[in-house]
């Protein structure tokens, strides 16, 4: 009588089906991960875009309602409150005082040594002296340059760059290999304060 004696254990073929199903699943996970990660980072430019684009409108409703009022130039004479050059612009604005205090503000936007776009505020002929902390409303500038035009000059010979700019433009851009693009902007002050002759 021969007795056959079976081992316990996996025969080849079983072995190399059970591999081949594994490196199918692995595969699929590696592309899934892969997906989603491409996802995750479409997602975070749409966010970061989405961002710029608020700023931007913000900005551009900002100048919008910009106001014409008076301040004290360092000499202490009364002029028009409104100072622009290519790399910073101070305004008057209206706060309804949703969430703070109502009133007139002077609001400072300009880009820091860091990279950031800032906009300060301060309560404007009283109240508070000192200006808040600077709100940081986009990192990672390159540059920024504001531009205006001003009415024209009368044909008496007089300034020219009297009252509130007829248009403001920002134009700004983001430090190298980053995808976020700036809208062009281009504001009309709802106030112009021209001075027209006759």
């Amino acid at each position: 009588m021969t007795s056959r004696t079976t081992q316990a254990g996996f025969t080849l073929v079983e072995l190399l089906v059970t591999l081949a199903l594994l490196s199918l699943l692995i595969g699929y996970a590696l592309s899934a991960l892969f997906v989603w990660q491409k996802m995750d980072a479409a997602m975070a430019r749409n966010e970061a875009q989405e961002n710029v684009d608020i700023v931007a409108r913000f900005m551009r409703n900002s100048f919008e309602d910009m106001l014409p009022g008076l301040g004290t130039d360092a000499a202490g004479r009364r002029q028009l409150f409104f100072q622009g050059s290519q790399d910073r612009i101070q305004f008057l604005a209206l706060s309804p005082g949703v969430t703070e205090t109502g009133g007139i503000y002077e609001v400072t936007v300009w880009r820091d040594d860091q990279g950031r776009l800032l906009l300060a505020r301060k309560l404007h002929g009283g109240g508070r002296a000192e200006a808040e902390a600077p709100h940081i409303l986009l990192s990672g500038v390159r540059s920024l340059a504001f531009s205006y035009s001003f009415c024209p000059a009368p044909k008496e010979g007089g300034p020219g760059k009297e009252g509130l700019p007829l248009e403001i433009r920002l134009s700004l851009t983001f430090d190298p290999g980053d995808l976020r693009q700036w809208p062009a902007l281009t504001a009309v002050p709802g106030v112009v304060t021209c001075l027209l002759p006759g």
